[in-house]
């Protein structure tokens, strides 16, 4: 994660790493190596510090802390580093890397999330409009990745829709 490795590889890493609705301490993981490999104390780290491609691996990193609740590392800190949301964080990455599509295909997928409980649709939307905006010979990730977060997105869709589809049978 603190290498040069491109973006999609460290999606890739942070993929495998997983998911958790109960939290995970990756984020905070990563801010101590970083720290570290600077010879700073990780209380020292400030936004400034971080670059496009650090701030893009924390904000993934922290949405898949937990997954449910997209929240900063600690929520009434003074250091906007340590107040700073994953979506935050990636928007931030996809202003800065603006023809990286795995930045802007990961913030679409953090930006559905943000929406799981008012607009199931978005969770399909936002990605496919990432998707449309970045022919393929312009995408730095994997096919089989995609798809692969497309299908599970997709699928995630469907079940939302017919979800909603039940409520409103019914609710009539």
């Amino acid at each position: 994660m603190l290498s040069s490795a491109s973006s999609d590889r460290k999606a890739a890493v942070i993929n495998a790493l997983g998911w958790n609705v109960e939290g995970q301490n990756n984020g905070s993981r990563f801010l101590e190596g970083l720290a570290d490999t600077r010879g700073v104390r990780v209380e020292d780290l400030t936004l400034e510090d971080l670059s496009s491609e650090e701030r893009f691996v924390l904000g993934y990193l922290l949405a898949m802390d937990d997954y449910s609740n997209l929240s900063p590392l600690q929520p009434n800190a003074s250091n906007p580093l340590w107040s700073a949301t994953p979506l935050e964080l990636l928007s931030q990455a996809t202003y800065a890397l603006p023809s990286d599509f795995t930045v802007h295909f990961v913030w679409a997928i953090v930006q559905g999330q943000t929406n799981f409980s008012s607009s199931w649709c978005s969770i399909y939307l936002v990605p496919k409009l990432i998707l449309d905006r970045f022919p393929p010979e312009q995408r730095n990730m994997r096919e089989g990745a995609i798809e692969s977060a497309t299908s599970y997105l997709g699928n995630m869709s469907l079940l939302a829709t017919r979800q909603q589809q039940t409520a409103l049978t019914v609710d009539n």
